[in-house]
């Protein structure tokens, strides 16, 4: 089923998006929404759209500088996503068409990106890809741009 977003519901969910921390009544000077309004439809997202409050981590800043990106292959599906699931390092993971799973992972160093890479041996995999995230251009945000194309 999709949700279809008013006006109101867009400008509340893209300043929730630049900064969820933001109480209701900064957002409804920002927006120049009653700040009832705001709440009665913030309810109703909660109830229908928004499946998670979360904090984006800067993960160098707690000295995790490799972001790598997996693409990952394999006969042993159930198997690597448990694995996946449960490992410290896996920040997303996503069921992709064309590998089984799309990975995005953070670590310390090398040497924990290489044992990673060694714990995967055991799931037979047909087919990996990885890539050095170099930088993050945009993340998580969202607008009335996005919505509306």
């Amino acid at each position: 089923m999709v949700y279809s977003l008013n006006e109101k519901e867009i400008l509340i969910l893209s300043e929730l998006r630049r900064n969820s921390r933001q109480s209701l009544a900064e957002i409804s000077r920002k927006i120049n929404i009653p700040l009832s309004t705001i709440f009665d439809n913030l309810r109703r997202l909660e109830e229908k759209l928004i499946t998670k409050h979360t904090s984006l981590i800067d993960f160098p800043k707690l000295g995790f500088n490799i972001k790598v990106v997996l693409l990952l292959k394999t006969s042993k599906k159930d198997e690597l996503k448990k694995f996946l699931v449960n490992h410290k390092s896996t920040n997303m993971i996503h069921k992709t068409n064309n590998y089984d799973y799309f990975v995005e992972a953070i670590f310390k160093d090398m040497g924990e990106f290489h044992s990673f890479l060694e714990d995967l041996e055991n799931f037979n995999i047909e087919k990996k890809e990885h890539y050095y995230v170099e930088e993050e251009v945009k993340r998580e945000e969202f607008s009335q741009i996005n919505i509306n194309s």
